[in-house]
């Protein structure tokens, strides 16, 4: 799915950077009971939706900028 100016599509390894933007700020998870992540947090929290993916019949979708 997409419009102008947002794309919808899987979710794939090489997302882990961008979740890692947001996953390592302290501020966005000083509510959560993880975080702030380190790469190697990050890296394995993506890694194991791919895998939990891959054993459902749920799709986990990014949203990201179409531009």
């Amino acid at each position: 799915m997409s419009s102008n100016s947002i794309q919808l599509r899987e979710f794939k390894k090489s997302d882990w950077k961008d979740v890692h933007k947001y996953a390592s700020q302290e501020i966005v998870c000083r509510t959560q009971p993880w975080g702030p992540n380190s790469v190697e947090e990050t890296i394995e929290y993506v890694d194991q939706v791919l895998a939990d993916e891959k054993n459902s019949e749920n799709t986990v979708y990014v949203c990201c900028s179409s531009y």
